[in-house]
């Protein structure tokens, strides 16, 4: 991962602070770019649900993440989905 075009990306697409820029870069590198949901980004950042859908809904917009599959942890509900790295 070239974390500096990562972190341009970040902060010129997707509009995100400097903290959350690099939070957001070592959530990738401890998970080795591995497919991610926004539970799995609540869990890292110790934020609420809805805080981590606001922040992978801006790196949604400025497409530096994409949808890529989704999960079904629990029998019922809705699956959750699965994101990757754009760029």
């Amino acid at each position: 991962i070239d974390t500096s075009k990562l972190y341009q990306a970040l902060i010129h697409k997707a509009r995100l602070n400097n903290e959350l820029s690099y939070n957001f870069i070592n959530f990738i590198k401890d998970r080795n770019n591995e497919p991610f949901s926004s539970h799995d980004v609540a869990s890292f950042y110790n934020v609420t649900k809805r805080s981590a859908e606001r922040t992978v809904n801006k790196l949604l917009t400025g497409e530096v993440i994409k949808v890529s599959g989704e999960e079904r942890p629990y029998l019922k509900g809705r699956p959750r989905k699965l994101f990757t790295l754009n760029i």
